[in-house]
C-alpha cells in the first residue's frame, strides 16, 4: 500500500471543521496542555469500558440479570481512570461514587433495551480499532478510529456508537454524521479484508443515547463517501495554512484545552 498523505480520525475531522487553530495545535503540533479531565468524559469512558467487559462475557451476562451489572462498574471506572491523560480535580475525586452511580444507571437502561430487542449474543466486533486506506483527489488517506460495537442481525450489520451526552442529534444530523460514515467505510473494508470474509450486506449505522434510551439510525451510500472525501481534503488544505486562526464559539470552545492559553490568545 502506498504511504498515506495523511492519517485522520473522525475526531480530528470534527475539530478541524470547528476550529483551524485547535486542529493544528492538537493534531499537527501535538501540544499538550495540563489540566483536569471533565467528569462527563470520564463517565462516558467508563460506560464504554463496562459495555466492552459486559459483551466479552455474553451471553452469560444476560443469565445473571441486572444485579450482575454492578460488578462491571468498578472495573469500568478503573479502566476509564487509567487512560493516559485522565486526571480528575480534587473536588471531582470526592464525587466518584456519584459518577459511578450514573454509569450504573445508564448501564441498566442499556441492559433492559438489549433484552427487549433480543440482542443477547456476542457482537461480531467490540471496541474494534481500525486503520483503513481511503482514496481521495489528493492521494491516499488513512482513516483510523474505534467502533464501539458491530452486530450481525438478520443478515445485516448494525454498527453502533454509544453517546452518553445530555443531548442528542436529530435524524437529519445523524443522516450526515461523519463519524458514522467513517464507521461504515471501516466495516466495509474489514468485511472484505478479514481472514474469514464477511458478506457486505446493507449496514445500518446508529447512535445510542442511554440517557434517553434512544437509538437514531441511518444508512450510508456512495454519496456519503464522496462527501467524506471532500471534507477530508479540506482538512488537508486547512492544515497547509501557515497561519491557522481560531473560530470561537460556545460549542467548539467548551471542551477546548487551548481556550485559556497563550496559543489561542496569540492566534486571535
Amino acid at each position: 500500500m502506498a504511504k498515506p498523505i495523511a492519517v485522520i480520525s473522525a475526531s480530528q475531522l470534527e475539530v478541524s471543521e470547528s476550529c483551524d487553530l485547535r486542529d493544528v495545535l492538537q493534531y499537527v503540533k501535538r501540544i499538550k496542555v495540563p489540566g483536569f479531565s471533565h467528569p462527563a468524559g470520564v463517565t462516558g469512558s467508563a460506560f464504554h469500558a463496562c459495555c466492552e467487559l459486559w459483551y466479552r462475557q455474553a451471553p452469560g451476562i444476560f443469565e445473571s440479570g441486572e444485579s450482575g451489572l454492578t460488578s462491571f462498574v468498578d472495573a469500568g471506572w478503573r479502566a476509564a481512570m487509567s487512560k493516559k491523560g485522565t486526571v480528575l480535580s480534587p473536588s471531582d475525586i470526592l464525587k466518584q461514587d456519584e459518577f459511578k452511580s450514573e454509569v450504573l444507571r445508564l448501564l441498566k437502561i442499556f441492559y433492559v433495551r438489549q433484552v427487549a430487542l433480543g440482542h443477547l449474543v456476542k457482537p461480531l466486533y467490540i471496541e474494534k480499532e481500525f486503520r483503513i486506506p481511503f482514496d481521495s483527489s489528493e492521494g491516499l488517506i488513512e482513516l483510523y478510529g474505534l467502533i464501539d460495537r458491530i452486530m450481525l442481525i438478520d443478515g445485516k450489520a448494525w454498527i453502533t456508537d454509544y453517546k452518553t451526552s445530555s443531548s442528542h442529534k436529530k435524524q437529519k444530523e445523524v443522516d450526515w454524521d461523519h463519524q458514522l460514515t467513517f464507521y461504515s467505510a471501516a466495516y466495509r473494508w474489514l468485511a472484505k479484508n478479514s481472514v474469514s470474509p464477511i458478506p457486505v450486506i446493507e449496514d445500518r449505522v446508529e447512535l445510542y443515547y442511554p440517557k434517553f434510551d434512544l437509538f437514531v439510525h441511518s444508512y450510508r451510500n456512495k454519496e456519503h463517501f464522496e462527501d467524506l472525501k471532500h471534507r477530508l481534503v479540506e482538512v488537508i488544505h486547512r492544515r497547509r495554512n501557515p497561519n491557522p486562526r481560531p473560530r470561537p464559539s460556545k460549542d467548539s470552545c467548551f471542551f477546548c484545552p487551548y481556550k485559556n492559553t497563550v496559543h489561542c490568545r496569540e492566534g486571535r
